[in-house]
This record gives structure tokens, C-alpha cells and sequence, in this order.
């Protein structure tokens, strides 16, 4: 099976929706940790971070790609869904889904 990173080919159709999305979660963007690096570990909360309780985990996943649509103002049924099927993913993949779950009280990441 060939990978897409390195296919050239590829990698010259940047507007291909699989290309963006596969470059956006590698990425950092402004200052929001790469999607890719909270899930391998390789991103560590500093002091700061985990007094806006960004703490790696599938809270932290949503509030990276969701800009603010579902984290930073308590419960919400949207993020109850999207744990749900987490979940339910984790277990069909026989994964454990970690801690860290929900992003009700997190801080949004800002612009700047």
C-alpha cells in the first residue's frame, strides 16, 4: 500500500480535501498543537496550557478542529454525540479511548 505523504503526485494537488485535512492534522496552526502530535504524545501541557485545562486527550482532538463550535461553555449535547461515536469506534477498533474526554471547560485556542 503506498502512502499518500509521499506520493508526489499527490502532494501537487493541494486542493484535494484528503491532502488538507491529512496536512491540517499534522500541522500546528497559530497556537493549537497538531492534532497528530496530542494523539501520539509527543505534545506536552505546559503549566499554562493545564490551567486552561488543554490536557491531551479526544477533548483537546475537538477543540483543535472545532474552533470554539462545541468547547469553552459547559455541557453540551453535540460533544455528548461526538464521544459517543469516539467510543464506539475505540471498541469496534478493540483501543482503549483514554481520558481527557470532553472539552466543556477547556479555554478556546485564539487567533493570534
Amino acid at each position: 500500500m503506498r502512502s499518500l505523504y509521499n506520493d508526489n503526485n499527490h502532494r501537487r494537488q493541494k486542493s484535494a480535501p484528503h491532502v488538507k485535512i491529512h496536512g491540517y492534522a499534522l500541522s500546528p496552526q497559530a497556537n493549537k498543537p497538531s492534532s497528530h502530535d496530542v494523539v501520539i504524545g509527543k505534545w506536552r501541557p505546559s503549566t499554562s496550557d493545564t490551567l486552561t485545562s488543554w490536557v491531551p486527550g479526544y477533548g483537546l482532538i475537538t477543540n483543535i478542529f472545532n474552533r470554539g463550535l462545541e468547547c469553552g461553555h459547559g455541557f453540551d449535547n453535540r460533544v455528548v454525540d461526538r464521544i459517543g461515536f469516539y467510543k464506539r469506534y475505540c471498541e469496534l477498533l478493540g483501543v482503549s479511548y483514554g481520558n481527557n474526554l470532553d472539552c466543556y471547560n477547556q479555554k478556546l485556542f485564539t487567533s493570534s
